[in-house]
């Protein structure tokens, strides 16, 4: 049964949440980040740049959870993500979160729904807005990998020249564990082998936006000199699971306008599991 396109432009209640510094460690830690930005003893500590996927899901699901709305979660996965930072949010900060229905399409193989979502802090201060999009498949639509993670509807090529960077990171055994308590998700597949075998998965399988996280730290340590507040956007789409315990390689090349970068990062055998990444770099604080 297809979604209700008329929900098109709705918009839903605000939701708080109340940022504190264990919460923003606890996710820094979980995402195996070393910056010391992100830790007590800096002396303007923030919260890592994809910390808002912590308090999404409360405005997130008042919309893809909308009796109206008629979305069958079974055949939902997390296809794209494109979050745009516009000032550190802090531990104290109080966040007010906003979620509405950005668009609805018929694809051909499915569904797709776009929530925009846009984050205030307690002085009306834009921090943090995101564009979260759900690939729901048809009754035809094959099998898929998960929600979090989602294979391309469509191959996505590389580029062909070389890139200005390649960063190889090592997802730790335990990932999946640690994320899903920093990050509120646990959904079993990352945490249960048995449930993740009969969703059709190897076995237990990384989050999809842990893995976001660590493209993060990889452009703002080879674009930004390790500096988060300069990292200004960062968008793409999940391409395929990441297994906990393996190695990935984000590899950036420079992008058509100044400050822009585009980047896909690969699993061992050389399979996207991010594509048609796009990060914007602000300049550097005179």
């Amino acid at each position: 049964m297809p979604m209700n396109t008329a929900l098109a432009g709705r918009s839903y209640p605000e939701t708080r949440h109340k940022v504190t510094s264990k919460a923003t460690q606890q996710y820094a830690r979980a995402t195996n980040e070393l910056n010391p930005r992100f830790f007590e003893g800096s002396d303007d500590l923030i919260a890592p740049p994809l910390y808002p996927v912590v308090y999404h899901p409360r405005a997130l699901g008042q919309a893809i959870g909308d009796p109206e709305l008629g979305i069958d979660f079974k055949r939902a996965l997390h296809g794209e993500q494109d979050m745009k930072f516009h000032a550190p949010i802090r531990p104290g900060d109080e966040i007010t979160t906003a979620a509405r229905i950005e668009s609805i399409r018929e694809k051909g193989t499915g569904e797709t729904i776009t929530l925009d979502i846009v984050s205030h802090n307690q002085d009306g201060v834009l921090v943090e807005s995101t564009l979260f999009t759900l690939f729901v498949r048809g009754p035809s639509g094959g099998a898929g990998a998960e929600t979090g993670t989602a294979k391309a509807a469509t191959e996505d090529s590389s580029p062909t020249e070389e890139p200005i960077a390649r960063v190889v990171q090592q997802l730790d055994d335990d990932q999946t564990f640690r994320y899903s308590e920093a990050s509120g998700d646990r959904t079993r597949i990352h945490l249960d082998e048995g449930s993740a075998r009969r969703a059709g998965l190897p076995g237990i399988i990384g989050h999809g936006l842990c893995t976001m996280a660590f493209v993060s730290r990889a452009l703002c340590d080879e674009l930004a000199e390790g500096e988060p507040t300069r990292l200004a956007r960062m968008s793409l789409r999940f391409a395929q699971p990441v297994i906990p315990g393996e190695k990935i390689e984000t590899r950036i090349w420079a992008g058509d306008e100044p400050g822009q970068f585009r980047f896909e990062t690969l699993d061992p055998r050389g399979k996207p599991v991010v594509s048609r990444g796009l990060a914007e770099i602000r300049e550097k604080a005179s």
